[in-house]
């Protein structure tokens, strides 16, 4: 999240938008987000009413309180509570459906349904361009050059089953082991 947010910072300095004070206010109002890529409408609206400022037009004030939030009828999903509990924000393991009323599921239920997703798909043809880029070329290499060999250690899943995880590794990096994914 970290990297996020000083990106985020550096582009709002290079184009001088007060992407600063903004972010203290969202933060300050919990989470800002429906997912990763899907802002709420208060962030949209502050966004806007920036731009509107800057070309000399007066925003109305709070216009987000009279619209309708149209990224919330999709998916959102939860800040889980270990790093929510970093930013002094409400986390969970519930996301939200796509539709207008709330459908909830688990944590075990979206990595079960995203999994029945995946094997409906032929094996290798999920891509991702991220892989392309040039901290993904090293990352194997980097990996296999570790001086220190791993050890697996056993911790307990936020979902009450087992897991298996390799010490050192960020928890990031373990995510296939951890849920018990290893060949795929």
């Amino acid at each position: 999240m970290e990297s996020s947010r000083n990106n985020l910072l550096k582009v709002g300095r290079a184009v001088d938008y007060p992407i600063s004070e903004m972010m203290m206010k969202w933060f300050s109002m919990g989470c800002f987000m429906h997912t990763i890529n899907h802002p709420k409408i208060y962030v949209l609206g502050d966004l806007a009413h920036e731009i509107l400022r800057k070309e000399g037009i007066a925003p109305i004030l709070k216009v987000e309180d009279y619209i309708h939030d149209d990224l919330a009828d999709y998916v959102c999903w939860p800040v889980y509570p270990e790093i929510a509990n970093k930013h002094q924000i409400t986390g969970g393991y519930n996301f939200k459906k796509h539709g207008i009323y709330p459908a909830m599921i688990n944590l075990d239920e979206f990595v079960s349904a995203s999994f029945d997703i995946y094997n409906k798909l032929e094996k290798g043809s999920l891509q991702s361009p991220r892989f392309a880029e040039e901290g993904f070329q090293t990352l194997e290499e980097l990996i296999n050059k570790r001086k220190k060999p791993i050890k697996s250690i056993s911790r307990e899943s936020p979902f009450g089953r087992s897991r298996s995880c390799d010490e050192g590794l960020p928890e990031a990096l373990c995510w296939k082991s951890c849920h018990g994914i290893q060949n795929l």
